[in-house]
């Protein structure tokens, strides 16, 4: 039997339980606090001050239930969870994208009250590249099943021939007996509305066999005229096991996915132009929780867009996520990981992944392999490890990995080949050492506070007024009018980051009072050519980049706007 176990849980900052506050989950506790120009994730993480949580619950099984197993399952938490029961630590799990499974039986008590703690940790910044948020932000189940019972994850639906459609049932039981296969007819949902629980079947079953298994069970069952799953038409079944008292149901579509040179991507037969977009987990003012009707919602929107494939930029999607790209049609890739053993943050998932990774696409494979949406894997994203014999050899490792968990859809990787070039010059964007570099200035910017070092200037006082974003000032000079059309240079070099930083340093050297110092954050200066104030953008937008001696004059009479009152909303006083 499942069970919600989303209900009556309480949460608070690790160690101020005096402040803990009723919750349902799914929960994202990183929209609770508070939001810093010092936050260490900085703007990948939209400035906020990352915090730990705790999370605990109160439950009562009943008496009978002792000659069941009882199990939790945890569909997302992030990160670094670990799960307590009745005092005793149970379950870590620090990958916080993937789900786990939490044996229970031996930990809880029947007839009295037991209470689950389950600790996340997050303070641990900078973790993520994009608004991760923090705690169980997906929905968390309770099983009670039978000692003799189905493995969870082991039913598995295969796609033998879509043209006379025939499928493959496989499972695993946790010792002998007679299993039970149904295949019953399914109601395609394609609304937004819809809770997990909803059961869409029809009365109508349309092929159903009887074996017997001992561990492992298999059988080939032919579905004569039946539907099968596509975009356009997506067609769905329910496969329904049957050992025992244990029942576990499965959705699935009839189709087969190839990728050859010669006829490109083709699901059953046909080919297919991916007209895709990267999203990542979050859900807007929502955060991080994967709501059922949210995951609808995003999905429904980038349909109507004319979209009709998406990427899990950059980890595993939510099983709602994916119910509803069966349901409406969405193609998927699958994407495992943001990047490897590189860190592309101080403290992200590289350190373990060598570790985990074979356990970890396990744990994807198992969620996403029934779901006909999911039409590819990917097992990372810009990974310039690939710029290395390591990483070449990794690259084999994980494609072989997934391949001997799922042989029927097709393995891709993230590569950039420019950040390729880079990394292998010794110029890679992404590197431990940069990794370290990042975090090192967050600290000494919290440090310090607003009293950010300008050129190795340390001597400021708190007394200080700094440029929120002199990528913006810049972009506001070449939007006036007084700007616009008066400097047509179009050829020569333009002006550098570091020769725009030194002009503005100096002409804002001091406030207009002559009494404080104008500050101009590092962060800016060093960061990629893809800030407003790039050449790049000044040619797209402007038809010109400026020249060192153009751009002086531009900021000189910028400065006598900002001197005259415009613009406050760019500093702080």
């Amino acid at each position: 039997m499942k069970l919600s176990f989303n209900e009556n849980w309480i949460c608070y900052k690790t160690g101020e339980k005096e402040d803990a506050f009723a919750v349902t989950l799914p929960h994202d506790a990183m929209q609770l606090d508070e939001r810093s120009e010092t936050s260490a994730g900085g703007v990948n993480t939209g400035w906020y001050e990352a915090q730990d949580y705790t999370y605990e619950k109160t439950f009562t099984l009943p008496e009978e239930a002792k000659e069941e197993k009882v199990i939790l399952e945890f569909e997302g938490v992030y990160r670094k969870a670990t799960v307590y029961i009745n005092g005793e630590k149970v379950a870590y799990h620090s990958y916080g994208y993937l789900g786990f499974y939490v044996d229970a039986t031996k930990h809880v008590k029947f007839g009295e009250e037991n209470v689950i703690r389950v600790e996340v940790i997050n303070h641990d910044q900078p973790n993520s590249r994009w608004y991760s948020g923090t705690g169980i932000y997906r929905p968390v189940w309770l099983y009670t099943v039978p000692k003799k019972h189905l493995r969870f994850d082991s039913v598995k639906i295969t796609t033998l021939d879509y043209k006379e459609p025939k499928i493959r049932v496989e499972a695993w039981t946790n010792e002998a007996g007679e299993v039970k296969v149904e295949i019953l007819e399914r109601k395609v949902n394609q609304g937004v509305s819809k809770t997990e629980n909803e059961v869409d079947l029809a009365d109508n079953i349309v092929a159903m066999e009887i074996l017997q298994a001992d561990g492992k069970c298999s059988c080939e069952l032919a579905l004569p005229g039946a539907k099968l799953w596509s975009p356009e038409a997506p067609n769905l079944y329910t496969c329904r096991v049957t050992f025992g008292d244990d029942v576990q149901e499965e959705a699935f579509g009839i189709r087969m996915v190839s990728c050859t040179p010669e006829k490109g991507l083709q699901i059953n037969g046909k080919n297919v132009l991916l007209k895709g977009g990267c999203i990542h987990h979050d859900n807007g003012l929502l955060g991080a929780c994967a709501y059922e009707f949210a995951e609808r919602r995003k999905i429904h929107i980038l349909l109507d867009a004319g979209y009709n494939a998406i990427r899990s930029a950059h980890n595993p999607c939510s099983k709602a996520l994916l119910r509803a790209c069966d349901e409406m049609g969405m193609l998927v890739m699958d994407e495992y990981i943001d990047g490897w053993y590189i860190h592309k943050t101080k403290y992200d998932y590289a350190d373990e992944i060598l570790d985990n990774y074979r356990k970890d696409l396990k744990d994807m494979v198992d969620k996403d392999y029934n779901h006909p949406s999911v039409i590819m894997y990917s097992t990372g994203n810009e990974v310039s490890e690939t710029a290395q014999k390591k990483g070449i050899a990794l690259t084999k490792s994980l494609t072989d990995r997934l391949h001997e968990l799922d042989s029927t859809r097709p393995v891709s990787c993230g590569i950039n080949i420019f950040f390729n070039f880079l990394s292998s010059m010794g110029f890679g964007v992404y590197s431990d050492k940069k990794a370290d570099e990042a975090a090192e200035n967050a600290k000494k910017k919290k440090a310090v506070g607003e009293d950010i070092t300008v050129f190795g200037n340390k001597d400021l006082s708190r007394d200080v007024v700094y440029v929120k974003d002199v990528a913006h000032a810049f972009y506001l000079a070449m939007q006036s009018e007084k700007t616009s059309g008066l400097y047509n240079m179009t050829s020569g070099r333009g002006v550098t980051l570091q020769e725009q930083a030194e002009v503005i340093a100096d002409l804002f050297a001091l406030s207009p009072d002559k009494k404080s110092r104008v500050v101009y954050k590092p962060e800016i200066l060093n960061s990629t050519p893809s800030y407003l104030f790039s050449m790049e953008k000044s040619k797209r937008d402007f038809g010109f980049v400026p020249e060192y001696a153009d751009f002086k004059v531009m900021m000189r009479d910028y400065k006598k706007d900002i001197d005259a009152g415009k613009y406050k909303e760019l500093f702080h006083y």
